[in-house]
């Protein structure tokens, strides 16, 4: 029985301790000198966040297949992970890393197109009309198959075998319906030229990249903000996210199975939440803010510790807007925007680039700056 996974919060003195993520960034910004009227501070926030670019794109390894059979452990293993909306969590509750994702999800991938294949062969091959056609294509269909295992590392796969396989994915109604549901997803980004020999057999966890403007802003009061010291505080930016963990690798087109294709697959819908701690310091000149988050769930995979983090950062302080609100007070418009990762192993399964509006509320500042 394996034991449930979950994605933690990391306690703020734990983070130091994950790789890469390194220490808080401070953010800083100036106030515009520009008063705007509230529509206006408004409009301004959302150019800000239109004009944001996009996250850059990471270059996850490429893992050479080997594919899994497709027995009915390694069946349920995988749907388990199709199932589940933390798939990274679930990936390593299953103890599975990402050569083992790949080749899981290959294996049951030609497994279904074969056992589609076999049962419109049979339907042919009993009709008079379509029986010889049939009955000469079908061995280099088969030979297409083994040809597909054989080069991730499965040799000698005969079609008794092959026709084994099927009938474990079809054993099981829960097994074939997310089997079913991740071959459906399954886009063909290219086609390789008939005849050229196929690439190298590799594998690849593909980033999902978003850029999003959210809609909220967050208020906070400093009634001390033009003295000095800095007036400092806190506040908590919840984030709940969701994406799809991806998979892209080549594998024989469908029904030419003598020509080579490049699947991308949806393997889940992962939902990811964090709270950001914020630490701010403002004065009535600028402001700056910085935070960091993580949620982490490892493993030992294979022999190794492996882990699946999603992380969250400060990364950048605008100011955005100033305007009066009365009775001597000023409202503070400030854009912020957090960096989100997630990753699985080595690979990055999701990063994006989240930005929002932070307004602080104070004395409006004095005709001569004290900065």
């Amino acid at each position: 029985m394996v034991s449930k996974v979950r994605l933690n919060p990391v306690p703020e003195a734990e983070l130091k301790k994950i790789k890469g993520l390194g220490a808080a960034r401070v953010a800083q910004a100036r106030w515009p000198k520009k008063e705007f009227s509230p529509p206006e501070a408004r409009q301004a926030l959302k150019a800000w966040q239109a004009g944001l670019p996009d996250p850059e794109r990471p270059k996850n390894p490429e893992i050479p297949i080997r594919a899994v059979e497709p027995t009915l452990p390694a069946l349920s293993k995988l749907t388990k992970v199709i199932n589940s909306e933390t798939a990274p969590a679930e990936l390593l509750a299953q103890q599975l890393d990402e050569r083992a994702l790949i080749g899981t999800l290959y294996g049951a991938f030609l497994t279904f197109q074969f056992m589609r294949l076999q049962s419109e062969f049979k339907t042919r091959s009993a009709a008079s009309r379509t029986r010889a056609a049939a009955l000469s294509q079908w061995p280099e269909t088969v030979g297409g198959f083994q040809d597909a295992l054989s080069a991730a590392g499965l040799s000698g796969v005969t079609e008794a075998k092959l026709t084994q396989y099927a009938k474990h994915l079809a054993a099981n109604r829960e097994n074939l319906a997310a089997v079913t549901k991740v071959v459906n997803s399954a886009v063909v980004v290219d086609e390789l030229p008939e005849g050229k020999a196929p690439p190298p057999l590799r594998g690849v966890i593909v980033p999902q990249l978003v850029k999003i403007p959210e809609p909220f802003v967050i208020t906070t009061s400093v009634p001390n903000i033009c003295s000095s010291p800095l007036a400092q505080g806190t506040f908590t930016k919840h984030f709940s996210h969701s994406f799809s963990l991806t998979v892209s690798f080549h594998a024989p087109c469908f029904p030419k199975v003598w020509k080579t294709c490049f699947y991308q697959f949806t393997i889940a819908s992962v939902v990811f939440n964090l709270d950001i701690n914020v630490g701010y310091k403002v004065n009535c000149c600028g402001a700056s803010a910085w935070g960091l988050a993580a949620a982490q769930a490892c493993a030992t995979v294979v022999g190794k510790t492996f882990c699946a983090t999603c992380t969250g950062s400060i990364v950048a302080v605008a100011g955005v807007s100033k305007n009066p609100v009365g009775a001597g007070n000023c409202a503070y418009g400030l854009g912020i925007l957090a960096a989100l990762v997630c990753k699985f192993g080595s690979s990055t399964v999701y990063s994006s680039s989240a930005s929002f509006g932070w307004v602080v509320t104070g004395p409006c500042p004095p005709k001569i700056l004290p900065c």
